[in-house]
């Protein structure tokens, strides 16, 4: 599994939906889960919430 920081964004989006057509697990780790509906439609095997800022979350 792959993990993409800042799945969110644009390219993190199309990283993510790449990745899935090529049949590669990918974990979307966004600072919001809104929108993480649409990450999982997009092929994300997960998508976990985690901010830079807040280390012990990471």
């Amino acid at each position: 599994m792959i993990a993409i920081t800042g799945a969110g964004g644009k390219t993190g989006r199309a990283l993510v939906q790449a990745l899935a057509r090529r049949g590669v697990a990918a974990r979307a780790v966004v600072r919001s889960l809104t929108g993480s509906d649409e990450l999982r439609t997009l092929g994300a095997a997960e998508v976990a919430q985690a901010d830079f800022a807040d280390v012990a979350r990471l």
